[in-house]
């Protein structure tokens, strides 16, 4: 079944490119203002795999995204902008947007966005918050039956774009990790990463390479300039007693 992106531009350009970059497997429903958008929607009774906003800055797109909202469409949207206006990108992220690009855009660094949000076997990381004391407390007690270690990192997000910058941390590492390993959204701005059979002597080593992701995804974008990840670390069984102590530390850690 064919993939449904539904387009949204003023510009032929922008339209070409798409048609250019998307494979047969996709259909591309194209339309031109709000109005238009709302109608095509609705007759596509709401259906769409990815929806891209391409009308500038103006109060068009920004009610655009609420109606969109206001529908329960789930599906993923990028907005597309040639401004990097920290107010105006502050506002598209609190109203539900799931990724920002700044035009001009390379051919390739849109075929991979695309292909993130349209690959069906690998979904977009979403900003729900998971039953993590559950699923912590599972870790422990099969470490504790295969008597090895696991580690155990919270990364806090603070600053203007902590919203973006946790799911596109999560969305970064969750690529990186083993099939032991797992992240979890402890809050919005919280994520919880477990690591097993790694101890004491790679602590250090991991979160070396948790900051080199997170710098990946922050490098040469302004917006994340008054936005920084905090790292809290654990190492079961060897910094803390039982399953309540590490709650504990975590929760006092997540809401300082």
């Amino acid at each position: 079944m064919k993939k449904i992106v539904f387009l949204v531009t003023g510009t032929d350009l922008v339209e070409y490119r798409f048609l250019s970059l998307l494979d047969r497997d996709c259909e591309l429903v194209i339309s031109s203002s709000k109005k238009d958008a709302l109608s095509k929607l609705s007759y596509k009774n709401n259906k769409v795999d990815l929806i891209i906003l391409d009308l500038g800055i103006s109060e068009e797109v920004f009610s655009l995204i609420k109606e969109i909202k206001d529908r329960r469409i789930t599906k993923p949207i990028i907005l597309l902008s040639n401004q990097s206006d920290k107010k105006y990108f502050i506002r598209a992220v609190k109203l539900g947007i799931d990724d920002y690009i700044i035009k001009p855009f390379e051919d390739k660094r849109m075929e991979m966005t695309l292909q993130k949000y349209l690959d069906s076997e690998n979904p977009p990381i979403r900003n729900e918050v998971s039953n993590y004391q559950r699923d912590l407390l599972l870790e422990i007690k099969k470490a504790k039956k295969g008597d090895y270690p696991v580690t155990f990192l919270t990364f806090r997000f603070i600053g203007n774009n902590k919203l973006l910058a946790t799911n596109l941390f999560a969305k970064k590492i969750s690529s990186k990790l083993w099939d032991t390993d797992q992240v979890l959204f402890y809050s919005k701005h919280t994520l919880i990463g477990i690591f097993l059979f790694s101890g004491m002597e790679s602590i250090n080593l991991i979160e070396e390479k948790m900051r080199y992701f997170y710098f990946e995804v922050t490098e040469g974008r302004n917006i994340f300039d008054e936005t920084d990840m905090l790292i809290h670390k654990k190492v079961f069984p060897f910094e803390f007693s039982n399953y309540d102590e590490l709650i504990y530390e975590i929760d006092t850690f997540a809401k300082e």
